[in-house]
C-alpha cells in the first residue's frame, strides 16, 4: 500500500469491510505475525481488523536512513496509512513501541483515535534494559546488522519476551526472523533502536487523553516497566495477565481477545 510520502506498507486485514475499524500496530522488531492469534477473534466479533507491519518492519519498505525512524516519522506513517486506508478514524491498538507510537498519534491527532488499547506499551512504562541498549545503539549500523542478523539472537529476543507459560516454537524465530533476508531491516531496527523514545510519559500527558483508554501487560514483563505514578493514574484500566510475558496478546489470545472484544465493543459513556 503506497503512502502519501513515498514509502510502501504491508498491512493485514480480516473481517467484514463494513466492521468498525480496528487498527493494530507493533512494536520494534515486530510484523503483522505478533497479531495472527488476534486478528481472526476480531474479524469473527464483526470487526474490521487491521494490522499494519510500520515502515522498517516486516514486509513494508525499510529506507536506510534515519530520519524515517523517528517518532515522530513513525506516527506520520501510521497516519498516512489510515488515509491510504479510507479511515477517518479507528480503535487503535498499540504493542510496545507501537504503543509508544499510538499515544502519540492519541495525543497530537485525538480525532482519529476512537479508543486506545496499549499492550506492554512503552510510555506508560519505561524500557529495562536502557545502559545495554545504549552501549549497543553505540555500534555502528554495519556492526549492529551483522549481530542482528544471526537466528539465535531472535530466539534470544523472543524467550526473553514471552513468560512462563509460553514456549517460543521455531515457527515464531522463523517468522520473526523472516524480514532479516533484507540487510536494510536490520539497519531499520538499529535506526528505530537508536532514536527510541524509551521512557514513560509524564503522567500530567497522560491525563490529556480523552478516547477510552485500556492497558494490558504481562505479569512477567521483563522489558517495560510501568512506574507507580502510572499506575495511580491508570488505575482499573491497567490489567495484568498472569504468567505472560511482554508480547500478551501473543502469548495469552485466550485471555486476551475477550477484552479486546469487550473493549471495542463497550458504550462510550461507560
Amino acid at each position: 500500500m503506497k503512502l502519501a510520502s513515498g514509502p510502501s506498507a504491508r498491512v493485514v486485514e480480516a473481517g467484514p469491510a463494513s466492521g468498525a475499524p480496528v487498527v493494530l500496530l507493533p512494536g520494534w522488531g515486530g510484523c503483522a505475525y505478533l497479531f495472527g492469534r488476534n486478528l481472526s477473534a476480531l474479524a469473527d466479533a464483526g470487526f474490521r481488523a487491521i494490522a499494519i507491519d510500520p515502515i522498517g518492519l516486516g514486509g513494508s519498505d525499510k529506507p536506510r536512513d534515519a530520519k524515517h525512524y523517528t517518532l515522530d516519522a513513525q506516527r506520520r506513517y501510521a497516519l498516512e496509512t489510515f488515509d491510504a486506508l479510507g479511515l477517518r478514524s479507528a480503535a487503535l491498538v498499540g504493542q510496545s513501541f507501537g504503543g509508544r507510537v499510538a499515544l502519540e498519534m492519541a495525543l497530537r491527532a485525538p480525532e482519529r483515535i476512537e479508543r486506545l488499547m496499549l499492550i506492554g506499551a512503552v510510555g506508560i512504562g519505561s524500557v529495562a534494559f536502557d545502559p545495554m541498549l545504549t552501549l549497543f545503539t553505540a555500534l555502528t549500523p554495519v556492526a549492529a546488522a551483522q549481530l542482528m542478523l544471526k537466528p539465535w539472537m531472535f530466539r534470544v529476543v523472543v524467550n526473553v519476551a514471552t513468560g512462563s507459560d509460553y514456549d517460543a516454537t521455531d515457527e515464531d524465530v522463523r517468522q520473526f526472523f523472516a524480514p532479516a533476508s533484507e540487510r536494510s531491516f536490520a539497519i531499520a531496527l538499529y535506526y528505530a533502536l537508536k532514536q527510541m523514545e524509551r521512557r514513560a510519559l509524564p503522567v500530567d500527558q497522560l491525563r490529556q487523553l480523552r478516547m477510552p483508554v485500556c492497558a494490558l501487560r504481562g505479569e512477567q514483563d521483563r522489558i517495560v516497566r510501568v512506574s507507580r505514578a502510572v499506575r495511580a493514574w491508570a488505575g482499573e484500566r491497567l490489567i495484568s495477565i498472569p504468567g505472560a510475558g511482554h508480547l500478551t496478546n501473543f502469548e495469552g489470545p485466550a485471555a486476551v481477545n475477550p477484552m479486546l472484544i469487550e473493549f471495542f465493543r463497550r458504550p462510550a459513556t461507560a
